[in-house]
């Protein structure tokens, strides 16, 4: 298969506001993330529940991952970025013209392995090899290589860690799906979530893909 992947960095600025330009002080970030109170409790929750998941999903001696088990397949390839890219998107792996070699990994979101003609959100996970840097993880991994996880829904469908806490609880089956609606209105019911963004794929390599959360990139946060 011959497969180009793109990744376009996007100003959340010049997407929320819809602006021509956005201005930026190299001083001041422009975006920052506000982290919950009990964010590093809930984290470990979240954690506690996706295992459960795993060991619902499980058959026999065989785990799956709790989102994503169903793979497609993996595709060996090299990112090379545009060359005409602008000034502000230089940073980090795009940095350099020369690119890198990437590992490209295509799937299914659900954490059970089910026909791909059922609704599901599709997931394109991308690693860059030979990144240097220091690691933002204090594993103390001497591993070089740098992870881009994407999936074909420009958004997710909750907004911090607690509402992601209760939809795990609707994917475990501790809340019904009617009781995640009454208590987070507007906000989409996570077993919900394929049949919004989901439906037939025919082809993973042809659909659109994006990071859904915001990530910081200089003094910007930004969504690929």
């Amino acid at each position: 298969m011959n497969t180009r992947v793109f990744l376009i960095v996007t100003s959340l600025g010049l997407l929320s506001l819809g602006a021509p330009s956005i201005a930026c002080a190299a001083e001041k970030e422009l975006f920052h993330e506000e982290v919950l109170p009990d964010e590093a409790e809930l984290t470990q929750k979240s954690i506690q529940l996706m295992r459960q998941m795993v060991e619902t999903n499980r058959d026999g001696e065989l785990r799956m991952r709790a989102f994503h088990a169903k793979s497609h397949g993996c595709i060996r390839g090299r990112f090379v970025p545009d060359k005409e890219r602008v000034k502000k998107t230089r940073l980090g792996v795009f940095e350099s013209n020369a690119g890198y070699p990437v590992w490209a990994r295509f799937s299914n979101s659900s954490g059970a392995i089910q026909p791909d003609g059922a609704a599901d959100v599709r997931g394109l996970s991308l690693k860059f090899i030979g990144v240097s840097g220091e690691h933002l993880m204090p594993s103390g991994s001497s591993s070089n290589n740098q992870d881009f996880i994407l999936f074909s829904s420009p958004s997710i469908p909750t907004k911090d860690a607690r509402e992601y806490i209760d939809s795990l609880l609707v994917l475990t089956q501790k809340k019904s799906a009617l009781h995640f609606a009454f208590e987070h209105p507007g906000v989409p019911i996570p077993a919900a979530i394929g049949s919004m963004h989901g439906g037939l794929v025919t082809d993973p390599a042809e659909a659109q893909y994006w990071s859904a959360a915001p990530y910081k990139f200089g003094a910007r946060a930004i969504k690929y």
